[in-house]
C-alpha cells in the first residue's frame, strides 16, 4: 500500500489501535510515521496497514451478514 492510499483509507481510530498494538502513544506513532525514516517508521507503517486492512475486511464482512 502506498502513502497516498494509506492517507485516503486511514480513519482516526486506526491511530489509536496501532498505538495499542505497538504499546506506544498515539503521538509517538504519528511522529514516527511522519518522520518517514528508521525502524520505528517501518514498524508503525506496517502495523497501520494491517489495522486498515483488518478494519476494512471487518466492515465488508458485517455488511454481508
Amino acid at each position: 500500500m502506498d502513502e497516498k492510499s494509506i492517507k485516503q483509507r486511514k480513519r482516526p481510530g486506526d491511530w489509536r489501535l496501532t498505538a495499542e498494538v505497538l504499546g506506544k502513544t498515539i503521538e509517538a506513532c504519528r511522529q514516527a510515521y511522519y518522520h518517514k525514516e528508521g525502524r520505528a517508521y517501518e514498524t508503525v507503517r506496517d502495523t497501520l496497514i494491517k489495522v486498515i486492512e483488518a478494519r476494512e475486511a471487518l466492515v465488508r464482512q458485517l455488511k454481508e451478514d
